[in-house]
Protein backbone atom coordinates (compact mmCIF):
# COMPACT_ATOMS: atom_id res chain seq x y z
CA UNK A 1 0.00 0.00 0.00
CA UNK A 2 2.91 2.42 0.52
CA UNK A 3 3.83 3.84 -2.75
CA UNK A 4 7.51 4.71 -2.00
CA UNK A 5 8.58 1.21 -1.43
CA UNK A 6 6.59 -0.84 -4.40
CA UNK A 7 10.14 0.40 -6.31
CA UNK A 8 11.74 -2.48 -4.20
CA UNK A 9 11.13 -5.76 -5.10
CA UNK A 10 9.46 -8.70 -2.86
CA UNK A 11 10.89 -12.06 -3.88
CA UNK A 12 9.90 -15.36 -2.21
CA UNK A 13 12.51 -17.85 -2.46
CA UNK A 14 10.47 -21.33 -1.92
CA UNK A 15 9.28 -23.55 -3.14
CA UNK A 16 6.95 -25.18 -0.91
CA UNK A 17 5.98 -21.36 0.03
CA UNK A 18 4.54 -21.38 -3.42
CA UNK A 19 2.61 -24.52 -3.74
CA UNK A 20 0.89 -23.25 -0.07
CA UNK A 21 -0.20 -20.07 -1.63
CA UNK A 22 -1.69 -22.16 -4.29
CA UNK A 23 -3.88 -24.46 -2.34
CA UNK A 24 -4.97 -21.17 -0.40
CA UNK A 25 -5.63 -19.28 -4.06
CA UNK A 26 -7.55 -22.34 -5.03
CA UNK A 27 -9.97 -23.45 -1.98
CA UNK A 28 -11.27 -19.89 -1.53
CA UNK A 29 -15.09 -21.73 -1.44
CA UNK A 30 -13.15 -24.19 1.96
CA UNK A 31 -12.82 -20.35 3.88
CA UNK A 32 -14.98 -18.26 6.05
CA UNK A 33 -17.46 -15.91 4.48
CA UNK A 34 -15.11 -12.52 5.01
CA UNK A 35 -12.42 -14.45 2.59
CA UNK A 36 -15.54 -15.18 0.24
CA UNK A 37 -16.43 -11.81 0.04
CA UNK A 38 -13.09 -10.54 -0.56
CA UNK A 39 -12.44 -13.13 -3.80
CA UNK A 40 -15.64 -11.58 -5.03
CA UNK A 41 -13.54 -8.46 -5.91
CA UNK A 42 -9.95 -10.22 -6.13
CA UNK A 43 -8.63 -13.18 -4.90
CA UNK A 44 -6.54 -12.47 -1.03
CA UNK A 45 -4.11 -13.90 -1.88
CA UNK A 46 -3.25 -13.05 -5.44
CA UNK A 47 -0.21 -10.92 -3.86
CA UNK A 48 0.44 -9.36 -6.64
CA UNK A 49 4.08 -7.37 -5.31
CA UNK A 50 5.75 -10.67 -4.53
CA UNK A 51 7.91 -12.69 -7.00
CA UNK A 52 7.92 -16.16 -6.27
CA UNK A 53 11.20 -18.24 -7.22
CA UNK A 54 12.08 -21.91 -6.31
CA UNK A 55 16.14 -21.64 -6.64
CA UNK A 56 18.89 -19.37 -5.80
CA UNK A 57 19.81 -19.29 -9.15
CA UNK A 58 17.07 -17.04 -10.68
CA UNK A 59 17.36 -14.00 -8.26
CA UNK A 60 19.56 -10.91 -9.49
CA UNK A 61 21.24 -9.19 -6.80
CA UNK A 62 21.62 -5.81 -8.43
CA UNK A 63 19.50 -3.67 -6.44
CA UNK A 64 17.84 -3.19 -2.76
CA UNK A 65 15.22 -5.64 -1.93
CA UNK A 66 13.70 -7.70 0.34
CA UNK A 67 13.85 -11.76 0.38
CA UNK A 68 11.68 -14.61 2.41
CA UNK A 69 14.06 -17.61 2.04
CA UNK A 70 14.06 -20.40 3.90
CA UNK A 71 14.68 -22.25 6.18
CA UNK A 72 14.10 -19.81 9.02
CA UNK A 73 17.04 -20.72 11.13
CA UNK A 74 19.50 -20.15 8.72
CA UNK A 75 21.28 -23.90 8.66
CA UNK A 76 21.37 -24.46 4.74
CA UNK A 77 19.62 -24.10 1.48
CA UNK A 78 18.76 -20.50 0.13
CA UNK A 79 18.58 -17.99 3.05
CA UNK A 80 21.86 -19.55 4.58
CA UNK A 81 23.26 -18.65 0.84
CA UNK A 82 22.16 -14.79 0.58
CA UNK A 83 23.15 -15.05 4.31
CA UNK A 84 26.75 -15.71 3.90
CA UNK A 85 26.21 -13.16 0.73
CA UNK A 86 25.44 -10.43 2.83
CA UNK A 87 26.47 -10.47 6.23
CA UNK A 88 29.58 -8.21 5.89
CA UNK A 89 27.94 -5.66 4.70
CA UNK A 90 26.08 -3.31 7.40
CA UNK A 91 23.48 -1.86 4.74
CA UNK A 92 22.12 -5.58 4.92
CA UNK A 93 19.61 -6.99 7.49
CA UNK A 94 18.37 -10.14 8.48
CA UNK A 95 14.74 -10.56 10.27
CA UNK A 96 14.66 -13.62 12.04
CA UNK A 97 10.91 -14.69 12.41
CA UNK A 98 9.99 -18.17 14.04
CA UNK A 99 10.92 -20.32 16.64
CA UNK A 100 15.34 -21.40 16.70
CA UNK A 101 16.66 -24.88 17.78
CA UNK A 102 19.86 -24.93 19.78
CA UNK A 103 22.78 -24.87 17.73
CA UNK A 104 21.40 -23.26 14.58
CA UNK A 105 22.87 -20.14 13.09
CA UNK A 106 19.79 -18.33 14.10
CA UNK A 107 20.03 -19.00 17.54
CA UNK A 108 23.42 -18.48 17.70
CA UNK A 109 22.87 -14.44 15.85
CA UNK A 110 19.98 -13.91 18.34
CA UNK A 111 21.88 -14.86 21.98
CA UNK A 112 25.53 -14.46 21.34
CA UNK A 113 25.50 -12.14 19.17
CA UNK A 114 29.11 -13.09 17.27
CA UNK A 115 31.30 -10.51 15.70
CA UNK A 116 32.79 -12.94 12.99
CA UNK A 117 30.78 -15.64 10.83
CA UNK A 118 32.14 -18.67 9.24
CA UNK A 119 30.94 -19.05 5.44
CA UNK A 120 30.11 -22.75 4.71
CA UNK A 121 33.35 -22.94 2.36
CA UNK A 122 35.20 -22.51 5.88
CA UNK A 123 36.29 -18.99 5.30
CA UNK A 124 35.81 -16.63 8.56
CA UNK A 125 34.42 -13.12 7.55
CA UNK A 126 33.25 -10.13 9.94
CA UNK A 127 29.77 -10.21 10.70
CA UNK A 128 28.42 -6.20 10.42
CA UNK A 129 24.63 -7.39 8.99
CA UNK A 130 21.97 -6.22 11.41
CA UNK A 131 19.92 -8.86 13.00
CA UNK A 132 16.23 -8.49 14.51
CA UNK A 133 13.77 -10.93 15.60
CA UNK A 134 10.00 -10.70 15.05
CA UNK A 135 8.12 -13.48 16.46
CA UNK A 136 5.35 -15.48 13.82
CA UNK A 137 5.80 -18.43 15.30
CA UNK A 138 2.29 -20.12 16.23
CA UNK A 139 3.10 -22.66 18.62
CA UNK A 140 0.64 -24.46 22.33
CA UNK A 141 1.34 -22.96 25.44
CA UNK A 142 1.16 -25.48 28.20
CA UNK A 143 -2.82 -25.16 28.57
CA UNK A 144 -3.31 -25.61 24.52
CA UNK A 145 -0.81 -28.78 25.04
CA UNK A 146 -2.10 -30.56 28.03
CA UNK A 147 -5.92 -30.34 26.49
CA UNK A 148 -4.72 -31.89 23.22
CA UNK A 149 -3.29 -34.57 25.45
CA UNK A 150 -6.38 -34.98 27.34
CA UNK A 151 -8.40 -35.40 24.06
CA UNK A 152 -6.43 -38.13 22.77
CA UNK A 153 -5.82 -39.51 25.95
CA UNK A 154 -2.32 -41.63 25.37
CA UNK A 155 -0.16 -44.04 26.94
CA UNK A 156 3.07 -42.10 26.20
CA UNK A 157 4.34 -39.11 25.47
CA UNK A 158 7.88 -37.63 23.37
CA UNK A 159 8.89 -34.73 23.41
CA UNK A 160 10.46 -33.30 20.23
CA UNK A 161 11.89 -30.10 18.39
CA UNK A 162 12.26 -27.71 20.98
CA UNK A 163 14.86 -25.43 22.77
CA UNK A 164 15.83 -28.07 25.57
CA UNK A 165 15.39 -25.69 28.66
CA UNK A 166 11.74 -24.69 27.35
CA UNK A 167 10.95 -28.74 26.87
CA UNK A 168 12.55 -29.88 30.39
CA UNK A 169 9.90 -27.60 31.90
CA UNK A 170 6.97 -28.73 30.00
CA UNK A 171 8.42 -32.54 30.79
CA UNK A 172 8.34 -31.20 34.33
CA UNK A 173 4.78 -29.38 34.04
CA UNK A 174 3.18 -32.94 32.14
CA UNK A 175 5.01 -35.51 34.39
CA UNK A 176 3.10 -33.86 37.61
CA UNK A 177 -0.11 -33.41 35.91
CA UNK A 178 -0.02 -37.01 34.48
CA UNK A 179 2.10 -39.18 37.19
CA UNK A 180 -1.33 -40.20 38.49
CA UNK A 181 -2.70 -41.39 35.79
CA UNK A 182 0.78 -43.74 34.30
CA UNK A 183 1.34 -42.20 31.34
CA UNK A 184 5.21 -42.06 30.46
CA UNK A 185 6.97 -38.59 29.47
CA UNK A 186 10.08 -38.52 27.57
CA UNK A 187 12.38 -35.87 26.15
CA UNK A 188 15.43 -37.43 24.85
CA UNK A 189 18.37 -36.01 23.17
CA UNK A 190 19.20 -35.79 19.46
CA UNK A 191 19.95 -39.78 18.33
CA UNK A 192 18.88 -40.76 22.09
CA UNK A 193 16.96 -44.16 21.54
CA UNK A 194 13.58 -44.32 23.26
CA UNK A 195 11.59 -47.69 23.99
CA UNK A 196 7.90 -47.82 24.28
CA UNK A 197 6.06 -50.33 25.70
CA UNK A 198 2.35 -51.03 23.24
CA UNK A 199 -0.13 -53.89 24.96
CA UNK A 200 -1.56 -55.72 22.06
CA UNK A 201 -4.26 -56.98 23.85
CA UNK A 202 -8.02 -55.78 22.70
CA UNK A 203 -11.59 -55.85 23.84
CA UNK A 204 -13.94 -56.43 21.65
CA UNK A 205 -18.27 -56.53 22.21
CA UNK A 206 -20.11 -59.82 21.07
CA UNK A 207 -23.07 -58.41 19.67
CA UNK A 208 -26.35 -60.15 17.89
CA UNK A 209 -27.02 -63.41 16.86
CA UNK A 210 -23.80 -64.72 17.92
CA UNK A 211 -23.87 -63.39 21.60
CA UNK A 212 -26.80 -65.67 22.33
CA UNK A 213 -25.13 -68.37 23.80
CA UNK A 214 -22.14 -67.17 26.21
CA UNK A 215 -18.76 -68.14 24.76
CA UNK A 216 -17.21 -70.65 26.09
CA UNK A 217 -13.24 -70.44 27.25
CA UNK A 218 -10.94 -71.29 24.10
CA UNK A 219 -13.57 -71.86 21.63
CA UNK A 220 -13.29 -70.28 18.48
CA UNK A 221 -16.12 -66.99 17.31
CA UNK A 222 -16.77 -66.93 13.95
CA UNK A 223 -18.20 -63.02 12.73
CA UNK A 224 -16.73 -59.76 11.60
CA UNK A 225 -14.88 -57.32 13.57
CA UNK A 226 -16.48 -53.69 13.21
CA UNK A 227 -14.39 -50.84 14.43
CA UNK A 228 -16.20 -47.91 15.05
CA UNK A 229 -15.76 -44.48 17.55
CA UNK A 230 -12.62 -46.60 18.67
CA UNK A 231 -14.81 -49.43 20.12
CA UNK A 232 -14.44 -53.00 18.21
CA UNK A 233 -17.63 -54.98 18.17
CA UNK A 234 -18.14 -58.76 16.93
CA UNK A 235 -21.16 -59.45 15.14
CA UNK A 236 -22.18 -62.21 12.00
CA UNK A 237 -22.39 -61.85 8.79
CA UNK A 238 -26.03 -62.13 8.67
CA UNK A 239 -25.92 -59.08 11.37
CA UNK A 240 -24.43 -56.64 9.60
CA UNK A 241 -27.38 -55.09 8.24
CA UNK A 242 -28.46 -54.14 11.54
CA UNK A 243 -25.42 -53.14 13.08
CA UNK A 244 -23.23 -51.79 10.31
CA UNK A 245 -26.05 -50.62 7.89
CA UNK A 246 -24.41 -53.21 5.35
CA UNK A 247 -26.49 -55.11 2.95
CA UNK A 248 -24.72 -58.58 2.41
CA UNK A 249 -24.10 -60.00 -1.11
CA UNK A 250 -23.00 -63.72 -2.22
CA UNK A 251 -21.01 -63.37 -4.97
CA UNK A 252 -20.64 -66.24 -7.82
CA UNK A 253 -18.05 -66.44 -10.23
CA UNK A 254 -17.10 -69.05 -12.88
CA UNK A 255 -14.00 -68.95 -14.83
CA UNK A 256 -13.29 -71.10 -17.97
CA UNK A 257 -9.12 -71.36 -17.81
CA UNK A 258 -7.35 -74.09 -20.07
CA UNK A 259 -5.35 -76.58 -17.89
CA UNK A 260 -2.97 -79.00 -19.19
CA UNK A 261 -1.46 -80.34 -15.87
CA UNK A 262 -2.80 -83.33 -13.52
CA UNK A 263 -5.97 -82.52 -11.43
CA UNK A 264 -4.37 -82.63 -8.23
CA UNK A 265 -1.32 -80.07 -9.02
CA UNK A 266 -4.32 -77.58 -9.68
CA UNK A 267 -6.10 -78.43 -6.45
CA UNK A 268 -2.69 -78.10 -4.35
CA UNK A 269 -1.94 -74.85 -5.65
CA UNK A 270 -5.63 -73.75 -5.01
CA UNK A 271 -5.91 -74.45 -1.29
CA UNK A 272 -2.85 -72.16 -1.51
CA UNK A 273 -5.01 -69.20 -2.13
CA UNK A 274 -8.66 -70.04 -1.13
CA UNK A 275 -9.62 -71.23 2.96
CA UNK A 276 -11.67 -73.90 1.13
CA UNK A 277 -12.48 -75.91 -2.54
CA UNK A 278 -15.15 -77.79 -3.13
CA UNK A 279 -14.57 -79.98 -7.02
CA UNK A 280 -18.04 -80.47 -8.48
CA UNK A 281 -18.78 -82.74 -11.66
CA UNK A 282 -19.88 -81.46 -14.82
CA UNK A 283 -23.82 -82.29 -13.84
CA UNK A 284 -23.35 -80.28 -10.47
CA UNK A 285 -21.52 -77.21 -12.13
CA UNK A 286 -24.37 -76.38 -15.01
Amino acid sequence: KNAELQRFPIICLSGMARRCIASYQTYINQMNNRIRHLNDIENPFDFRHIRYMTSISEFEDNCPCVVMASPGMLQNGPSRDLFDRWCEDKRNAVVVTGYCVQNTLAKDLLDSEPKTHTLQDGLEVPLRIRVHNISFSAHADFMQTSQFIDELAPSHIVLVHGEANMMAALKRQLVSKYQSTGVGVWSPQNTEAVTLTFHESKVAKVVGSIAVERPRQGAQLSGVVLHKNFQLTVVSIDDMAAHAGLQVSHLVQRQHIPFNQPWGVLVFHLSKLFDAITVLSDKESA
